[in-house]
């Protein structure tokens, strides 16, 4: 039900279905689910705009998985998502390190979903920095794992920044 009211964009309502959720798993003893609703309450905060308790939410499921052997696929997860608000609070330098993070577990689990996604905000993050040598880069490893596993919607994405990087490169060629 929680998914069914975050796609309708009803975050008060996802979330009082997601607490209840926590509340069943906390009774059950099931700390992989707790780390896994944990994560989704953060993400229905990062949506919502509310960057702190969405951190606040993130790294209860970092400590959650930290207590316990979890899923590698969430540490993925979870470090690209608190790289997200890191980079929404405009701490380039932090969420870059929690994206190379990720980028790392990927790489070593064979988590390919999660290495384009870590490739892709690498990517972005040097954007930012207005580095745009590197962002290309990174954005040309995403394009290839994306089209290997066919998201379509991140191609178009990637494509579009891609693009601008190469236009911007354009512009500012000496003559």
């Amino acid at each position: 039900m929680a998914l069914l009211y975050d796609r309708k964009l009803e975050w008060e309502k996802a979330l009082e279905f997601y607490f209840r959720s926590l509340k069943i798993s906390k009774q059950l003893g099931d700390i992989p689910g707790i780390g896994i609703i944990f994560n989704n309450i953060g993400l229905i905060y990062y949506k919502s705009g509310d960057l702190n308790k969405a951190l606040e939410f993130y790294y209860k499921s970092l400590e959650t998985a930290n207590q316990k052997v979890s899923s590698q696929e969430l540490l993925v997860s979870l470090n690209l998502n608190i790289g997200a608000v890191y980079f929404r609070k405009g701490k380039f330098d932090k969420a870059l390190e929690l994206c190379l993070k990720s980028k790392e577990i990927s790489e070593k689990i064979g988590d390919i979903d999660g290495l384009g996604k870590a490739y892709d905000n690498i990517g972005l993050i040097f954007y930012h920095k207005n580095q745009v040598n590197n962002a290309l880069e990174y954005y040309m490893k995403a394009k290839e794992i994306f089209e290997k596993i066919g998201y379509n919607d991140n191609l178009k994405s990637i494509n579009e920044r891609i693009q601008s990087i190469k236009e911007k490169q354009e512009r500012e060629a000496p003559v």
